[in-house]
Protein backbone atom coordinates (compact mmCIF):
# COMPACT_ATOMS: atom_id res chain seq x y z
CA UNK A 1 0.00 0.00 0.00
CA UNK A 2 2.86 2.33 0.67
CA UNK A 3 4.43 1.93 -2.77
CA UNK A 4 1.58 1.14 -5.13
CA UNK A 5 -1.04 3.38 -3.60
CA UNK A 6 1.46 6.08 -2.66
CA UNK A 7 0.22 6.35 0.91
CA UNK A 8 2.17 7.96 3.70
CA UNK A 9 2.96 5.92 6.81
CA UNK A 10 0.28 7.43 9.03
CA UNK A 11 -2.44 6.85 6.44
CA UNK A 12 -1.17 3.29 5.88
CA UNK A 13 -1.38 2.47 9.59
CA UNK A 14 -4.99 3.66 9.76
CA UNK A 15 -6.04 1.76 6.62
CA UNK A 16 -4.24 -1.45 7.64
CA UNK A 17 -5.72 -1.34 11.14
CA UNK A 18 -9.22 -1.07 9.67
CA UNK A 19 -8.47 -3.85 7.17
CA UNK A 20 -7.13 -6.19 9.85
CA UNK A 21 -10.08 -5.52 12.15
CA UNK A 22 -12.59 -6.22 9.36
CA UNK A 23 -10.93 -9.35 7.98
CA UNK A 24 -9.38 -11.07 11.00
CA UNK A 25 -12.05 -10.38 13.61
CA UNK A 26 -14.12 -13.48 12.83
CA UNK A 27 -12.68 -16.98 12.35
CA UNK A 28 -14.48 -19.50 10.17
CA UNK A 29 -13.77 -22.45 12.43
CA UNK A 30 -11.68 -23.80 15.25
CA UNK A 31 -10.43 -26.92 13.50
CA UNK A 32 -7.35 -26.24 11.37
CA UNK A 33 -7.35 -29.49 9.35
CA UNK A 34 -10.18 -31.49 7.81
CA UNK A 35 -10.58 -35.29 8.02
CA UNK A 36 -8.38 -35.82 4.95
CA UNK A 37 -5.51 -33.78 6.39
CA UNK A 38 -6.01 -30.70 4.22
CA UNK A 39 -5.67 -27.29 5.81
CA UNK A 40 -8.96 -25.42 6.08
CA UNK A 41 -9.20 -21.64 5.63
CA UNK A 42 -9.38 -19.72 8.88
CA UNK A 43 -10.68 -16.40 7.57
CA UNK A 44 -13.17 -15.29 4.94
CA UNK A 45 -11.43 -14.52 1.64
CA UNK A 46 -14.55 -12.84 0.23
CA UNK A 47 -14.46 -10.32 3.05
CA UNK A 48 -10.75 -9.68 2.40
CA UNK A 49 -11.42 -9.11 -1.29
CA UNK A 50 -14.23 -6.66 -0.59
CA UNK A 51 -12.15 -4.68 1.93
CA UNK A 52 -9.22 -4.47 -0.50
CA UNK A 53 -11.55 -3.26 -3.27
CA UNK A 54 -12.89 -0.63 -0.88
CA UNK A 55 -9.36 0.57 -0.05
CA UNK A 56 -8.49 0.75 -3.76
CA UNK A 57 -11.65 2.69 -4.54
CA UNK A 58 -11.00 5.17 -1.72
CA UNK A 59 -7.38 5.77 -2.63
CA UNK A 60 -7.72 5.88 -6.40
CA UNK A 61 -11.01 7.74 -6.77
CA UNK A 62 -12.27 7.08 -10.29
CA UNK A 63 -9.14 5.31 -11.55
CA UNK A 64 -10.03 1.59 -11.58
CA UNK A 65 -6.78 0.11 -12.98
CA UNK A 66 -4.50 1.60 -10.34
CA UNK A 67 -2.36 -1.51 -10.01
CA UNK A 68 -1.99 -1.97 -13.77
CA UNK A 69 -1.06 1.51 -14.95
CA UNK A 70 1.87 0.29 -17.12
CA UNK A 71 4.38 2.25 -15.00
CA UNK A 72 7.77 0.59 -14.57
CA UNK A 73 8.62 0.18 -10.90
CA UNK A 74 11.85 -0.90 -9.30
CA UNK A 75 10.24 -3.13 -6.67
CA UNK A 76 7.75 -5.83 -7.63
CA UNK A 77 6.38 -6.48 -4.15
Amino acid sequence: MLGWLKMDVDQYIIVYSNLAAAVFSEKLGRILVNIKGKVKPQFNSVKLKSVIKKVLAQSSGSKIDLLNDKTKRRCRT
